[in-house]
């Protein structure tokens, strides 16, 4: 890690011979710290609760402008939180401002939180698709996906979990990780129920009850 890290330090140095490493360092700090905080004071619209739920988070971020520029400063946090300054999962993961995201309107604040910051957290996982070919990258996005599937409760959001499980199954092959056969069989069958579960729901809603 520390060889990468002096890489990152170096090719700043170079695209900006007069100024030096440490000053260059400090700026990618108070930049990453500006968006950070942009986010967290960035006041989302009920709709955009509303749009995760129905079209999901791709479509809910092209809904308004001031909406895909929060888009676009996630894809730069992340880039700059994983690829530059060289953070841990933990750290770059936008989970972090679970407890601060403000919505407009919201009627039960926890749980349309906890859908803005799935959404958030897909977006990350994105945002990074081309630098999965980094080992740190792909150990940064199996942690915001971790995260990810902690925010889409089995029983309430069954079908945007199992999504994100398939995500984690295509990483997880992708990666080679040494327990491979293992994970991606308990989590095909996680989301064989997940499925069964939100397939049961929808034919409950159309078959009406029977009563005696």
């Amino acid at each position: 890690m520390s060889a990468i890290r002096k890489s990152v330090t170096d090719k700043y140095a170079r695209c900006h011979p007069c100024i030096p490493a440490k000053r260059l360092k400090t700026n990618l700090q108070g930049a990453y710290d500006a968006f950070i905080e942009c986010l967290n004071s960035h006041i989302f619209p009920r709709t955009f609760v509303e749009s995760v739920r129905t079209i999901g988070h791709e479509g809910a971020f092209r809904a308004s402008p001031s909406l895909t520029q929060v888009a676009i400063i996630i894809d730069r946090v992340t880039y700059m939180g994983a690829c530059e300054l060289l953070r841990p999962p933990t750290q770059v993961s936008l989970k972090q401002l679970i407890n601060s995201i403000s919505i407009e309107g919201a009627t039960a604040l926890e749980d349309e939180r906890r859908c803005v910051i799935g959404a958030i957290l897909e977006r990350q996982v994105e945002s990074l698709g081309a630098n999965l070919w980094k080992p740190d990258v792909q150990t940064v996005v199996m942690g915001l996906l971790s995260d990810c599937i902690s925010m889409y409760d089995p029983v309430k959001r069954p079908i945007r979990r199992a999504g994100v499980m398939l995500k984690v199954l295509e990483l997880t092959y992708y990666g080679g990780a040494a327990d491979e056969d293992l994970r991606l069989s308990e989590s095909a069958e996680e989301i064989d129920g997940l499925l069964n579960q939100e397939v049961c729901s929808l034919v409950a809603l159309k078959i009406p009850r029977l009563t005696t």
